[in-house]
């Protein structure tokens, strides 16, 4: 596996070869799933990757999550979700304590949509 295969292009983070991420990160029952569980799990799927691969992996896939979004490009990971900057224009705000007001300038807010399919197995998990 090369790590050069994850790429962000055109405003899109493709990883054609972490198709087993996929499952491994569903396999991470309880808790909070954190960087070092994925790549436990990584590790359990891809037994031929060494841990320093696995990581590598991960800081670039990461690296161009985070790179496509301060860049405010739209970031979609099928079956998963997609994330979005939203602009927050300037306003004036007002300090309870003093009651002065403030002008806060213009801003990001990151946004999540999660897909029908996680929508889907998160409920689906729920009930049985």
């Amino acid at each position: 596996m090369s790590v050069n295969s994850l790429s962000h292009v055109g405003g899109h983070v493709t990883a054609a070869n972490l198709r087993g991420a996929h499952a491994a990160v569903g396999s991470v029952t309880g808790g909070v799933v954190s960087r070092l569980s994925i790549e436990k799990a990584l590790k359990e799927k891809n037994p031929d990757m060494t841990p320093d691969m696995i990581y590598k992996v991960l800081d670039v896939f990461f690296s161009e999550l985070s790179a496509a979004l301060i860049c405010g490009d739209r970031v979609e990971l099928r079956g998963f979700g997609s994330w979005i900057v939203r602009k927050r224009k300037k306003k004036v705000v007002r300090n309870p304590k003093t009651n002065d007001k403030l002008l806060v300038g213009d801003k990001g807010s990151l946004y999540f949509r999660a897909s029908r399919e996680l929508i889907g197995r998160v409920n689906g998990a729920q009930e049985g």
